[in-house]
């Protein structure tokens, strides 16, 4: 039997679920970014969402994330790409190894060479108040990386 709310003007109003009542207490800040890592500087991290973008008490949860090498050189001398918060020991959202990173390689977080870390496969997101990069173990040798991630911010 469906929960109805009485109006001043005598007419029923259905109420939404309760699930979806809750939901609408809970402030949500979509985000779609794309940013390119060069090779040259991966060690030197990229910004997705800076620590300014971030409200007080909200953290960054990535649902999903596409990467590109833009071209038809391999990476090579970096071990790993990282897709992580930019707090001092970062939560990782995803981990691509080099060996993915092949010349015009597509990679997607169910890629062979790509681990989905727990701040992503858990959804415990990264930690509060900061924002999300993209970086490399090293700088190394290859052709751009395009990296789009989708996501939102929500309180922690």
């Amino acid at each position: 039997m469906p929960n109805y709310l009485s109006i001043a003007s005598g007419r029923q109003q259905k109420l939404a679920p309760a699930w979806l009542q809750a939901s609408r207490t809970e402030e949500i800040i979509a985000f779609h970014r794309t940013v390119t890592l060069t090779s040259a500087s991966a060690g030197t991290a990229v910004s997705l969402i800076s620590e300014a973008e971030v409200p007080a008490g909200f953290a960054v949860f990535v649902q999903d994330w596409t990467a590109k090498v833009n071209g038809g050189t391999l990476w090579g001398t970096v071990s790993t790409v990282k897709i992580q918060d930019t707090n001092g020991t970062p939560a990782d959202f995803s981990t691509l190894a080099v060996a993915g990173l092949a010349a015009n390689a597509f990679l997607k977080p169910n890629s062979s060479n790509v681990t989905v870390d727990s701040a992503m496969a858990l959804g415990a997101g990264g930690t509060a108040g900061k924002g999300l990069q993209v970086k490399a173990n090293a700088n190394g040798t290859g052709s751009p990386l395009v990296v789009t991630v989708t996501g939102y911010l929500k309180r922690a």
